[in-house]
């Protein structure tokens, strides 16, 4: 058996003109004629990081099983892109990995992946945009080449947006379906965050929910798609200075991609 430790310290990785990001590498290991085992390796790169441990048995026929936590601060990337706009805050993914060799069975379908994504606070800050998301979480699986992404959840402009989807056949002629829903999100929270398209010359507050879902097979192009909005807001100022008039609405949007199509159905704008 061979134990051994591998280490440095500001390390510096160059891609075209992009300014170097500083990183330290530490991993220990242990390494015998049938396994190898890291136990960890750990990255870090700015104040963000990276821990992998795992275990490889029988290198002919390679088993591997293994874990890792990633703690990732965006804004560490900011000078490296030269890009003030990347979001502010901490994104924490950890989870698992299994895979087993097999002949004739290609990487992807004999990867076992799964994991979890949590965020407390991201703060978004575009010239066009400047918000924050917050409670932030998913969880995902990869397995016989099929993707699940579930309880995709996040806090938003005063409402609620939640998403999950599936991709089946990830390494060949996919299918993909995608549902989407967004609950009382506010009008007025919404044109408080856009820096320069705001609707001054609408007074309306209110609310907007909704769901969406999409489907396709293979190119994206094929995509099927369908979106429900309802609306629940009032006019706040009114000319005469009486009480708001409430404004309620539906609109239902299918889009076609074969054909480049949008379609509206049922859609309607009342007071």
């Amino acid at each position: 058996a061979y134990d051994g430790k591998l280490s440095y310290r500001d390390g510096s990785v160059l891609y075209g003109d992009r300014k170097p990001l500083p990183h330290d590498l530490t991993a220990s290991f242990k390494a015998t004629p049938s396994e190898f085992t890291l136990k960890p390796l750990l990255l870090t790169v700015a104040s963000s990081t990276m821990k992998l441990q795992g275990h490889i048995q029988n290198y002919s026929q390679p088993s591997a099983s293994g874990s890792y936590k990633v703690t990732i601060h965006p804004q560490d990337a900011r000078a490296a892109l030269r890009n003030a706009s990347v979001p502010a805050g901490e994104v924490t993914l950890t989870g698992s990995v299994r895979y087993q060799q097999q002949d004739n069975v290609p990487f992807v379908r004999a990867l076992d992946l799964d994991g979890a994504l949590k965020g407390r606070e991201l703060a978004v800050s575009t010239v066009d945009f400047n918000s924050v998301i917050r409670n932030i979480r998913a969880e995902f699986k990869l397995a016989n080449g099929n993707l699940d992404v579930h309880g995709l959840e996040a806090d938003l402009l005063g409402g609620h947006v939640t998403a999950s989807a599936t991709m089946q056949n990830v390494d060949g002629n996919s299918t993909a379906k995608l549902h989407a829903s967004v609950n009382a999100i506010s009008l007025s929270a919404g044109n408080a965050a856009l820096r320069t398209a705001r609707l001054n010359a609408m007074p309306i507050d209110g609310q907007i929910s909704g769901t969406a879902d999409a489907a396709w097979t293979g190119s994206l192009k094929n995509i099927q798609a369908r979106s429900d909005i309802t609306l629940n807001a009032a006019l706040t100022h009114t000319r005469d200075g009486s009480t708001p008039v409430p404004i309620d609405g539906a609109v239902h949007v299918g889009y076609d991609g074969r054909t480049a199509t949008t379609t509206l159905s049922n859609t309607s704008v009342h007071t």
